[in-house]
């Protein structure tokens, strides 16, 4: 990646609160690495230059400097080093290398979307963990990390930012970064900590229930939208009041997720109930819902079921509601993934479940005669009362 004739400049690269390296000059034709510069904060002496290296080689670089000018004064602040520095160098050297402006074969570099999962986790764990020394980094402190994630974020969010905790833990005990090997254990909080069953299927009753006792508010937005739609919180949380629209054809719901971009068919009713939602002079392409709400909209759905003595779900319950109700019609195959922006087969390995009413429905078609039964017992009678021959009875069955 290259802004003009330059490549794009790296960011400087810190040492702890000891030392800063800068980009200094850019790759030529004869040597394809940057030159780099070194600043020992708080020294008044000019900045020390490190030569051309690659960007997973400057931190030992500036290492090797720290320790050959003052080793008394590095060694000092290395007992200072924070988690936040320890995220930084494991980033420098394991994802960086690999990026997909790299300079490598194609096969060896990471996805777009894999580095920003990256990052979006150095940045969460530095808000949870400000500050945090690596002397003072245990067990104990790296389990109240994971507890801080899931009492924020989603489970599937949860498990990405712990898989990639896992990832850098291990690497700091491989280098010899920390003194003990740290395991993350990503059991889930129960009860009153916070965790909600994720695979509670909730019934078209208790939502009923919990939006007739809520007041006006974001909250009862989402879970009417997720009610009638089944969509993904992301999706349901990205939506624009352009994507609620009317044509010749019927009422649609656009979204956008991961799956890609797909049209949901909703009822009359239920659009002009969501278009009910909307303000005075709110723009085509104004958001439904804030986008800090994602984060937090799970927390204040469990709290809002409590109050009411409802058994909590979440958004994802809902879509499994949906799942439920879309089956049970009948739909067909074709049809069906055009609208959950999922296979036929994943929603019946992982979405599907079965209530009261399911296990019922199966007395009833034992009792109920099938059609082809049915038939054969009129053609029976046909035959047998009235002395028609066989082709007389087919006749008079056909009309």
């Amino acid at each position: 990646m290259s802004t003009g004739k330059h490549p794009l400049k790296p960011k400087p690269i810190k040492l702890g609160r000891y030392a800063t390296a800068y980009a200094n000059r850019p790759p030529t034709k004869r040597l394809e690495h940057w030159s780099w510069k070194m600043q020992m904060n708080g020294a008044k002496s000019a900045s020390i230059s490190l030569g051309r290296l690659p960007i997973n080689q400057v931190l030992s670089a500036m290492k090797a400097t720290c320790q050959e000018r003052a080793p008394l004064q590095y060694a000092e602040q290395a007992k200072r080093q924070t988690f936040e520095n320890l995220m930084e160098q494991w980033y420098l050297d394991v994802v960086a290398p690999r990026a997909p402006e790299a300079p490598i074969r194609a096969e060896y570099k990471l996805s777009k979307r894999t580095v920003l999962n990256y990052r979006n986790t150095k940045k969460q764990l530095a808000l949870l963990a400000p500050n945090l020394l690596l002397d003072d980094l245990n067990v104990q402190r790296v389990q109240e990390l994971v507890s801080a994630l899931q009492r924020k974020y989603a489970p599937r969010t949860v498990q990405l930012h712990i898989t990639t905790l896992r990832q850098i833990l291990s690497w700091a005990w491989k280098k010899q970064k920390i003194a003990v090997e740290l395991t993350v254990i990503s059991r889930r909080p129960k009860g009153d900590r916070g965790y909600v069953n994720n695979r509670h299927t909730p019934t078209d009753e208790d939502v009923a229930q919990l939006l007739s006792t809520m007041r006006m508010c974001a909250l009862k937005k989402m879970v009417y939208i997720g009610w009638k739609t089944g969509a993904r919180t992301g999706e349901i949380c990205d939506l624009q009041w352009k994507d609620i629209y009317k044509d010749r054809s019927g009422c649609w719901i656009r979204f956008s997720g991961k799956t890609g971009t797909r049209r949901c068919p909703i009822e009359q009713s239920v659009y002009e109930e969501i278009l009910g939602f909307k303000e005075l002079g709110a723009q085509p392409t104004q958001r439904l819902f804030k986008v800090s709400y994602r984060s937090n909209c799970s927390a204040q759905l469990r709290r809002s079921c409590e109050l009411r003595g409802i058994e909590p779900f979440t958004i994802y319950g809902l879509r499994r509601l949906r799942v439920d109700v879309l089956q049970r019609q009948g739909i067909e195959p074709a049809v069906y993934e055009q609208i959950m922006g999922h296979s036929m087969r994943i929603a019946q390995e992982i979405y599907r479940t079965t209530n009261a009413q399911d296990l019922q429905n199966v007395l009833r078609k034992e009792a109920e005669p099938s059609s082809s039964e049915a038939s054969e017992e009129l053609l029976t009678g046909l035959i047998g009362r009235l002395g028609l021959s066989l082709e007389e009875a087919l006749l008079k069955l056909m009309g």
